[in-house]
């Protein structure tokens, strides 16, 4: 997959959550500019983790606070992951 695949991704489950598409930037922080509070943003990483089929740590989940923080983390653990499983 991609990070334009993986962008998109993401884009789509904040879709799906109700925020416009043109909100959602790179730059956007998730509770600041996006306005999820502490459940949509546990929902969301919990739509990611389904979506790429990876398990996402609380300790680095509370590290992702912008769509390209989640796009980077959502990248290096799917390539961790492809070289695992190799």
């Amino acid at each position: 997959m991609t990070q334009i695949d993986i962008k998109r991704e993401v884009i789509s489950v904040l879709g799906n959550m109700g925020i416009a598409e043109r909100a959602i930037t790179e730059k956007a922080n998730f509770s600041k500019d996006l306005g999820l509070d502490s459940l949509d943003f546990v929902e969301m990483v919990m739509e990611f983790e389904l979506r790429f089929n990876l398990s996402i740590p609380t300790i680095e989940a509370e590290k992702i606070c912008t769509v390209k923080h989640a796009i980077d983390y959502l990248n290096a653990a799917l390539r961790k992951e492809s070289v695992t499983r190799s």
